[in-house]
């Protein structure tokens, strides 16, 4: 059973997205002594005898705050492991399992209403959760929620996920630039957003996600650009425009929270959407949620994660 919810912003529909890693992750080059994991890691990664992804829900049920959950993913491979989760039966690239859920969110909401996405590769911390719920509900309502985790002084509290690209974000309202990991909790409004350049963007960003800023950066530069000038030239000018911007700053430290939400706003959101809500902004907190950033994309991580279990 669920802890009752007492956060404004719940209950909140949530997918976990459960696709296939295919050729396993891009380790960077001091972390290719690691073993890189591949296949459905919510199905077939072990966690004391459980698989992956029914201690992940276990832990989100336990929040209280996330109804209904699905589960994004082959329903051959989930079907007998995700009690008390709906599967949204896909099995296609990481944007074509978004696009699946989205559809089926749509379908039950009519599309309009927030909708937190996460992955099944992480063991979120309830505690941890819970307080980055806390976080969210001060900006409540907004149009998107991209946790931005801060990384322990202590290195060794990463452990064997050490290897992870780390970028340099100035917090709200100026300072230093303090070193981050991206989260794996997402919230987002559909309605307004620019679908098809979002959901290119987030499969571009995932399949890339152990890459450099500054690697990431130069691919931005040589695989959307030109796709999108082929496909959607109206998304290149009016979304993709900001997210060269975002990266090189990102890439010399001087990027802040404020601009990194003002620019993902104006990226993600349709116009006529904004001149519609202007009541309701992106939002990127940085917090101490170190849990949802460490996503398991080796054995190391693997059996670390298992012993401190």
């Amino acid at each position: 059973m669920s802890e009752p919810s007492s956060f404004r912003c719940a209950p909140l529909p949530l997918v976990v997205l459960g696709g296939r890693d295919r050729r396993g992750t891009e380790l960077p080059t001091d972390a290719r002594q690691l073993h890189h994991l591949e296949g459905y890691k919510g199905a077939e990664l072990q966690l004391d005898g459980r698989p992956l992804i029914e201690v992940n829900l276990e832990r989100l049920r336990s929040v209280g705050a996330f109804d209904p959950i699905f589960v994004a993913g082959p329903r051959r491979v989930y079907g007998n492991i995700t009690a008390g989760a709906e599967i949204i039966d896909t099995d296609g690239s990481f944007a074509d399992n978004l696009r699946a859920a989205l559809e089926v969110f749509a379908q039950r909401t009519g599309g309009d209403g927030p909708v937190v996405f996460t992955t099944c590769d992480i063991v979120p911390d309830p505690d941890e959760l819970r307080h980055a719920l806390a976080d969210l509900d001060t900006r409540w309502p907004v149009d998107f929620w991209m946790p931005q985790v801060r990384i322990p002084q202590r290195d060794d509290e990463l452990g064997s996920s050490s290897y992870k690209p780390r970028y340099r974000l100035q917090p709200h309202g100026g300072g230093e630039a303090v070193p981050i990991l991206p989260s794996h909790f997402i919230l987002g409004w559909p309605r307004g957003i620019r679908i098809r350049f979002v959901l290119k963007l987030f499969e571009f960003l995932y399949r890339t996600r152990n890459r450099s800023v500054g690697r990431r950066f130069a691919a931005v530069a040589l695989q959307l650009i030109p796709y999108f000038m082929i496909h959607e030239p109206r998304a290149l000018l009016s979304g993709l425009r900001h997210a060269p911007i975002l990266s090189l700053q990102l890439a010399r430290g001087r990027a802040s929270a404020d601009e990194m939400e003002r620019r993902l706003h104006r990226a993600f959101y349709r116009t006529d959407h904004r001149r519609a809500h202007p009541e309701r902004r992106g939002y990127v907190p940085l917090l101490d949620a170190l849990s949802l950033a460490r996503d398991i994309d080796t054995l190391e991580e693997a059996s670390e994660l298992a012993d401190e279990l």
